[in-house]
């Protein structure tokens, strides 16, 4: 997905990783407590535990490129970083747009212990990066789109953020771009094979957009933020 959004002409401005613990059941009250801590104005912070986290973690992911806030946004990073719930490379700026990986989960053995545990949690961080960041992506393999997938399952919710169910192939992540950037216009929703989605990629497909760059103007038309859809 990096390298199919630098193709894309966009830029990659740096990566989290959750963790195991992050998602355990047994560390919400930890996660709720860390991001009460962490937070700039704890007293405004309301939801659950990992709304709560999105939130201080989407704050700090947008303030990243912010001279004033900066100092916050490395610091919020850093206690979530030595509470062992989640790693962060070095960041080159804020971020505007967000995709969220959908980990392989294995739900069929136990379907209905599933939205109990990581899915929830997964949900409620992309909602909240959603409504901290704006343009948020939700990506998963094929089989997310099975019966008991995880897409599959976190659709049902009907989610304000936007999915794709078929990442992982060459055509797959080209779509999952094509979506972050109709996100980016505005144009949210559900892609890919699943049940339930809009079709295989957005309709119409987002714009071409040239640099606001005054000194690209000469450079060759193919230096876009966004696929043509060629």
């Amino acid at each position: 997905l990096e390298a199919r959004v630098e193709e894309a002409g966009g830029e990659v401005v740096g990566r989290v990783e959750i963790s195991e613990d992050f998602v355990d059941p047994a560390n919400a009250t930890f996660v709720d407590e860390l991001a009460t801590q962490v937070s700039s104005d704890p007293q405004e912070l309301s939801g659950t535990p990992y709304e709560k986290a999105g939130t201080e973690i989407g704050r700090a992911l947008r303030g990243k490129g912010d001279e004033e806030d900066g100092d916050g946004a490395e610091s919020s990073l850093a206690a979530f970083t030595e509470g062992g719930l989640a790693s962060f490379g070095e960041f080159a700026g804020a971020a505007d747009a967000v995709f969220v990986l959908a980990p392989s989960l294995e739900t069929s053995s136990e379907p209905e212990q599933a939205p109990e545990t990581a899915l929830i949690a997964l949900d409620e961080l992309s909602r909240a990066l959603h409504d901290e960041i704006g343009p948020t992506v939700l990506v998963g393999e094929v089989s997310s789109a099975a019966a008991e997938g995880a897409l599959t399952l976190l659709r049902a919710e009907d989610p304000p953020y936007s999915s794709v169910d078929v990442v992982g192939r060459p055509l797959g992540d080209i779509v999952a771009v094509l979506v972050l950037a109709a996100a980016v216009e505005g144009n949210e929703g559900a892609y890919g094979i699943g049940e339930g989605t809009r079709g295989f990629l957005p309709d119409p497909l987002p714009e071409a957009q040239e640099s606001a760059d005054p000194d690209d103007e000469d450079d060759d038309e193919d230096r876009r933020t966004v696929p043509d859809g060629e």
